[in-house]
């Protein structure tokens, strides 16, 4: 076992925070599923950690056959060294060090993807990650964050969007510039919001044609400077005593009317 050196140890105990996996642009995936759904991506990947545990139980599992068409080779390190560069208190004894893939370039062109799913300063990771395992499950895998919504390669989005992350194409925009250029491109811009039409109500018209399902933030929904840009706004009727819904949960619901 060659184990991790001092300033490996801190850099990648390092990535857990943002500052340095936006300097370094590289991030640490851990756990079996992500690390085999990231296997089976094209994500660039550098190393593979694993401890003796862990390379024992798992020896003839898929991770380690798509490992090796990867031209991966495991690197053992001591459980002790894993927990201190694993993002979790009980790591599975596997993570991958990745590249932080580049922005792709967004083109508004409806012929060319007709779904987009964009958010409005979303703060909370968890709530991003199981959004995002959502509308992988839609088929909406074109998303648009803004500026001041929390940041898509944190450990907890990674790990709450299941695996989705990996077939999913996110854009940070400026909102304001951003959604102008959807609507001149012929897309319709559907808010979540308490104030909306019943979600069962929305005009054909809307749901026939390309569009963007804005949501806003899980406290104060969509900012006021963007409301302008908005063909309708939508909301989900209920029954019980509940004031809200979760975010995660309300942008699941109104995907499945829009898709369907």
């Amino acid at each position: 076992m060659s184990g991790l050196s001092n300033k490996e140890l801190k850099y990648l105990a390092g990535l857990q925070q943002k500052k340095y996996r936006k300097e370094h642009g590289q991030v640490l995936i851990e756990g079996v599923r992500l690390c085999e759904e990231a296997l089976a991506s094209d994500w660039t990947l550098r190393e593979l950690f694993v401890t003796p545990e862990f390379a024992e139980k798992y020896a003839d599992s898929r991770l380690f056959g798509l490992a090796g068409e990867k031209h991966l080779i495991p690197h053992e390190i001591t459980e002790n060294e894993f927990q201190r560069i694993s993002d979790t208190r009980h790591g599975q004894g596997v993570a991958l060090l990745a590249d932080i893939p580049d922005q792709p370039i967004f083109h508004a062109d409806p012929d060319w993807q007709k779904r987009l799913l964009i958010f409005d300063a979303i703060s909370d990771p968890g709530n991003l990650g199981t959004i995002l395992r959502s509308s992988d499950w839609f088929g909406v895998t074109e998303i648009v964050l803004s500026s001041n919504s929390v940041e898509w390669t944190n450990p907890k989005v990674i790990r709450g969007s299941m695996g989705a992350i990996f077939r999913t194409r996110i854009y940070e925009k400026e909102l304001s510039d951003f959604l102008p250029q959807l609507t001149e491109a012929g897309y319709a811009i559907i808010a979540a919001e308490m104030d909306g039409v019943p979600l069962s109500e929305i005009p054909d018209e809307l749901t026939n044609s390309p569009w963007g399902l804005l949501v806003g933030s899980e406290a104060h929904g969509i900012s006021p400077s963007l409301e302008k840009f908005v063909h309708s706004k939508v909301a989900i009727p209920g029954e019980g005593p509940a004031d809200s819904l979760n975010v995660s949960t309300a942008t699941s619901i109104i995907l499945y009317e829009l898709v369907n």
